[in-house]
């Protein structure tokens, strides 16, 4: 992840700005299934459906919390008369995911399987990130705090002898659900998951149960020459006696899709709306973020894990530093200043995040990479612009960095690292502009979205075959619309911001032209300055992330025998005492979602039935 993040753990846990469920150090999921990925009617018997599995974990969970379309909820998910059903959305989430009976799920398919799914179910009100690296249990705990879904992927990394010695190789991994984490202020955080790998009944859903294990973060040697050292999170007790260590490299976080967005009016603040408000969510559905006074937020972005934002803060007063680049936490509000930009296009400074999560800054004429990956921001790679940009945005399918001039009616496309540019002009039948937005197009490769503000239309550009040129090939003009002032790339579809206002196109299934589409997400919102959006982005990388020592396998069995669940024991202490029973109903009276026993998605008096029979019942 970031170290901006672990800069922060400290003033999130022991302050009282978010404190979960039961402590600071403490956070939990009530309520997760633990399906398991072994079943009969699966290929290969489900042994390398660990990645689907998971993924359907959250799916149900979903379901049960106000989403029934998500997987026909809501259910008791642990009833065996629910056994079909779920193998049934198993075995689908696999055909997206491209899971195979032998190799498992490899690379960037559990991304694109899990996106296509929810998406089909629930049209832009989800997406998912997905990250690979230094995944602390600070990390985790973190996108559990900003209401994530998380699954946690560990490899198998295995011990060799090399020139300099013993060192670690990854060879397959193994993909869980992460349904809470104990202790994360200590050097020994407990991390608590859901392993669908735990049961080897193949007709029958076994009981639900979590498996737990220290996460300790550890360096070693990762090549055979000496010099070469990763450090990663290792589950401690997981394969306990072997040689065979469990190093967690991946993270998926599933969440509501949200704008981040500014008013039109001149207030000093910037909003998060939710599309999709999950029930036992603990942030509302809005959240306001408040500037100084006197600031105005511009040109906004979202990093693509979703967990902070960058902005420009324009202070119209003010007679120098106008323009200031900030990062905005997206979990307490704290921002960092990055440094001064000088103003663009109209008073506009454009920026975007890679999906590596580099942040692109177009600073006057000079296009510059900001590395955030260390303590503080550095510039990673600039180059100068014949003209000033109005936008910015990066093709995560060409990995490449699209610009647009309007000063001299460019439309650039460099490489990441700023070291080519495919530089060509705008077809003659895009109109004069003065401004202008540019979006890779999300639906097709090689296509180009432009929208010019004082104009009703969205152009589309395509690649002429066999050469680099343009050609504009369909325009959109949006009904009873002044002007288009900007467009943004979401998962299956394009948001434009038109007369301050967001609408949602996508394409005509017969026509395959763009369209206004049926769902407006976000249409609700009042009129605005600046906004960007959410969308499902990985950092995977192909040169690193692919092939067998990448792909998800069985989980070859981990020596920690996991503990079924128990709704008697309610403050998860390991015991049922009465105090088990003062904390329920303290929940319960306080509205609060870990009350809802019997996962119906709603705390009634029921609740209260179903707990007192668990209670007297106890724990097997």
């Amino acid at each position: 992840m970031h170290a901006f993040k672990n800069l922060v753990a400290t003033a999130l846990l022991c302050s009282g700005l978010a404190v979960p469920a039961l402590g600071q150090c403490h956070i939990y999921r009530w309520n997760v299934p633990d399906f398991d990925q072994k079943r009969d009617a699966l290929p290969g018997d489900g042994g390398m459906y660990c990645v689907p599995t998971s993924a359907t974990n959250w799916m149900a969970y979903i379901a049960n919390r106000g989403y029934p379309f998500m997987m026909s909820g809501p259910r008791d998910w642990q009833s065996q008369a629910n056994y079909s059903l779920v193998t049934q959305t198993d075995a689908s989430m696999g055909v997206l995911m491209s899971t195979s009976a032998t190799g498992g799920t490899g690379g960037n398919t559990g991304l694109t399987g899990l996106q296509s799914y929810m998406f089909g179910r629930a049209p832009y009100l989800f997406s998912a990130s997905v990250w690979y690296g230094n995944i602390t249990p600070f990390d985790m705990y973190f996108q559990m705090l900003t209401n994530g879904l998380v699954n946690i992927c560990y490899g198998y990394y295995k011990q060799a002898a090399g020139a300099g010695g013993y060192y670690y190789y990854r060879d397959g991994g193994h993909c869980v659900t992460l349904n809470g984490l104990t202790d994360v202020c200590s050097p020994s955080p407990i991390i608590r998951v859901r392993n669908p790998a735990d049961d080897s009944m193949l007709s029958s859903q076994s009981t639900f149960a979590t498996a737990t294990s220290r996460g300790l973060q550890e360096t070693f040697r990762d090549f055979p020459l000496s010099g070469s050292t990763k450090t990663l999170t290792r589950l401690a007790d997981f394969g306990v006696g072997s040689t065979t260590r469990r190093y967690v490299d991946t993270m998926y976080i599933i969440r509501s899709n949200f704008a981040c967005w500014s008013p039109a009016t001149a207030l000093p603040e910037i909003h998060l709306t939710f599309a999709a408000s999950l029930f036992g969510d603990s942030s509302p559905q809005n959240r306001v973020f408040t500037l100084p006074s006197g600031a105005i937020a511009d040109s906004i972005a979202i990093h693509p894990d979703q967990s902070k934002a960058a902005y420009v803060r324009f202070t119209p007063a003010a007679i120098a530093s106008s323009h200031r680049l900030r990062l905005l936490n997206l979990a307490d509000g704290s921002d960092t200043d990055v440094g001064l930009l000088l103003p663009a296009v109209q008073g506009q400074s454009p920026i975007t995040f890679d999906r590596f999560g580099r942040l692109i800054v177009c600073d006057g004429s000079v296009l510059k990479v900001f590395d955030l990956s260390g303590r503080a921001p550095e510039i990673a790679a600039s180059r100068p612009l014949a003209s000033p940009a109005s936008s910015i945005c990066f093709d995560d399918v060409l990995d490449e960095i699209v610009v647009l001039t309007p000063g001299n009616r460019r439309l650039i496309r460099f490489s990441k690292d700023l070291s080519s540019a495919i530089d060509e002009p705008l077809p003659s039948g895009v109109p004069v502009m003065g401004d202008g937005s540019v979006i890779p197009d999300p639906t097709a490769s090689g296509r180009y979205l432009v929208t010019i503000p004082g104009t009703a239309s969205v152009h589309e550009l395509s690649i002429i075959p066999g050469t680099p040129r343009l050609a504009l090939t369909h325009s959109l003009h949006l009904p009873a619309v002044q002007s288009v002032q900007d467009i943004h790339p979401a998962d299956g579809g394009i948001f434009v911001v038109a007369d301050g206002r967001v609408r949602v196109l996508d394409r005509d299934p017969l026509a395959g032209r763009l369209r206004l589409a049926p769902t407006q997400v976000f249409g609700g919102l009042p009129a605005m300055r600046s906004m960007s959006l959410t969308r499902s982005r990985t950092n995977f990388d192909p040169a690193i992330h692919t092939g067998p020592a990448w792909d998800n396998i069985v989980d070859p069995g981990e020596g920690v025998v996991p503990i079924p669940d128990c709704p008697a024991d309610f403050n998860l202490s390991g015991t049922v005492t009465v105090q088990d029973l003062f904390d329920f109903l303290a929940a319960y009276f306080a509205g609060d979602p870990h009350a809802d026993i019997n996962g119906s998605a709603s705390i009634t008096v029921q609740d209260i039935f179903d707990f007192l029979a668990a209670y007297f019942r106890g724990c097997d």
